[in-house]
């Protein structure tokens, strides 16, 4: 969390006007089914994510959400005997671009931040290790807001790629249900 502690000061000086002149400002917690995609996909199970969000609304149609979250996968069953996991803890800023709708609220997002991630890995055959790195990434993504039995809800899915060593990425797409206040 104290890695993380810099990127949450850059956004509060970058934002800290507009936040405080802010036309709207909105609390959310989400939780989410996380399937990992592209390399991630071959090594790793379904995953879930947990996390909180604020949207601050300048102008329509465009807003920006503010998101922290953690994200975990198991390892898949290799047959040698390894188990391990993959998690991150994230922190992003997203512009949020609204559509014109009735009912319910459509919207695109997007933006970018740091993901600290970590890895475990323990095999019968040559015993375990340990690895986590902080590293920049981006996501992109659509979703609906709405009422659902008069609670403000949001459902949206999104892909997610951080960038890893050797060119490599680690991405997912979590399928998101959250509660806004």
């Amino acid at each position: 969390m104290r890695k993380l502690l810099p990127a949450a000061v850059l956004a509060l000086v970058a934002f800290g006007g507009e936040v405080a002149s802010a036309q709207s400002f909105k609390p959310s917690v989400f939780g989410s089914v996380v399937l990992p995609t592209g390399d991630a996909g071959n090594a790793f199970n379904t995953g879930f994510m947990a996390g909180a969000a604020a949207d601050v609304g300048l102008s329509m149609p465009v807003s920006w959400r503010a998101e922290a979250s953690y994200a975990r996968f198991g390892l898949k069953n290799d047959g040698a005997g390894d188990t391990g996991s993959s998690s991150d803890v994230s922190g992003r800023i997203n512009a949020v671009f609204s559509l014109p709708s009735m009912g319910v609220s459509p919207y695109i997002i997007g933006g970018g931040g740091l993901y600290h991630v970590m890895a475990s890995v323990t095999s019968p055959n040559f015993g375990s290790a340990d690895v986590s790195s902080n590293r920049f990434g981006w996501n992109v993504g659509a979703g609906i807001d709405m009422q659902v039995a008069s609670i403000p809800a949001r459902i949206e899915a999104r892909y997610h790629s951080v960038s890893m060593d050797g060119g490599s990425k680690y991405t997912y797409m979590p399928i998101t249900f959250g509660i806004r206040f």
